[in-house]
C-alpha cells in the first residue's frame, strides 16, 4: 500500500489513520521509526503511537 503524503507528520497521521479504518484484526501492526526521524519529529511518532488502535507497544 502507498501513501501520499506532504511530509514525515502527514505520513504518520495519514498511515495510522489506514491501519485503524482500513486493515482487519489487531495481532500484529508495527511502526517502524529510525532514530533521526524519532528525534526530529518526536511529537508527530508520539500522537501516532496513541493514536493506534493496537493493544500492545515495544521498543
Amino acid at each position: 500500500m502507498e501513501l501520499e503524503a506532504a511530509d514525515i507528520e502527514d505520513f504518520l497521521q495519514k498511515s495510522v489513520h489506514f491501519s485503524n479504518e482500513h486493515v482487519w484484526g489487531n495481532l500484529t501492526g508495527h511502526l517502524l521509526v529510525d532514530a533521526h526521524t524519532e528525534k526530529t519529529h518526536s511529537q508527530a511518532v508520539e500522537r501516532a503511537i496513541k493514536d493506534l488502535k493496537y493493544g500492545c507497544v515495544g521498543e
